[in-house]
């Protein structure tokens, strides 16, 4: 990928725990130098203390129209697009995405000219069921 652009890395699947999503964000500097990739996230997890605070450390911000476009004015953002909703639609013998109706992260991706990526995490649903 080339760092002076700007990207949306459209990720999927959430899981219980999106442990692919933080995992490639920690290695995201070491592929690609110099590239800053922040996310959205949940707002609920933003009232949580610890969460808060952990969510914050990692470049994360309330999942708002707003953050997106603020954060994506000056960085690249990372969104797992199927979000909660995504969580509990697990199947022990299938993984099912919730990408439909989420769009709202392609019309920003096109109005401020950021290409889009789509990550899929292979297994991040096995790693814990509900």
């Amino acid at each position: 990928l080339d760092t002076s652009r700007r990207y949306v890395f459209g990720e999927s699947p959430h899981g219980v725990f999106p442990i692919g999503p933080v995992l490639a964000g920690t290695v995201v500097n070491l592929c690609f130098p110099g590239m800053v990739v922040k996310a959205v996230s949940a707002s609920n997890v933003f009232k949580v203390p610890i969460l808060k605070h952990f969510m914050s450390w990692l470049g994360a911000a309330p999942a708002t129209r707003k953050n997106f476009q603020l954060m994506l004015k000056e960085d690249c953002v990372a969104v797992v697009v199927g979000g909660l909703m995504e969580m509990y639609m697990q199947e022990p013998d299938r993984e099912r995405l919730k990408l439909k109706s989420r769009k709202g992260f392609v019309k920003i991706a096109l109005e401020q000219g950021a290409d889009l990526v789509p990550i899929y995490h292979f297994g991040n649903t096995k790693i814990m069921d509900i």
